[in-house]
């Protein structure tokens, strides 16, 4: 099973309120969405329920999602241990999130973190997460330092980082 948290309150966007759609990054049978308020339209599988406190037993999910949710957290570490709970061994947490150098990222009032590739990363492994950032790819015949250089320059620079982290058994959340 997969879990998405925070994919929108289904409501119909309204300029002054700058309410949140439903736009899920994953759809099926088998995902179970996630948000802080009701949906306003009939959702299979959607729970009421705090990113920080997830109402679920331990090691029943396979994938936790959450696109551009952290940034909205009063804790995110909080919202890391739970992902780290709820997954399966070896499971994986995707996230997506603006990245600091966006006006999205300091702009929007309800913006309480700012993230950037660094601060991410030592949160995720700080959880028990062995965090990866997917990147273009680079040729081989590209040498190795330049590599390097244009990778981290992506990482800085892109306007929205996407990150993926896998559950490590050796470590505990």
């Amino acid at each position: 099973m997969k879990l998405e948290i925070g994919p929108g309150f289904a409501k119909q966007v309204e300029k002054e309120y700058k309410e949140y759609i439903f736009n899920p990054k994953v759809t099926g049978d088998d995902v179970v969405y996630l948000d802080v308020n009701i949906s306003k339209i009939r959702i299979v599988n959607f729970v009421v329920g705090d990113a920080h406190y997830l109402p679920f037993v331990d090691r029943c999910f396979e994938e936790v999602y959450a696109s551009h949710l952290i940034e909205h957290l009063s804790d995110p570490m909080k919202f890391f241990r739970e992902s780290y709970r709820v997954l399966h061994d070896a499971g994986q947490l995707l996230l997506w999130l603006p990245n600091f150098v966006t006006k999205g990222a300091t702009e929007d009032m309800a913006h309480i973190n700012v993230y950037n590739f660094l601060r991410l990363k030592r949160e995720m492994e700080k959880a028990g997460f062995k965090c990866y950032f997917p990147y273009p790819k680079i040729g081989s015949k590209v040498p190795r330092l330049l590599r390097y250089v244009l990778k981290v320059a992506f990482l800085f620079f892109c306007s929205e980082l996407h990150a993926e982290g896998k559950k490590m058994r050796s470590q505990s959340a």
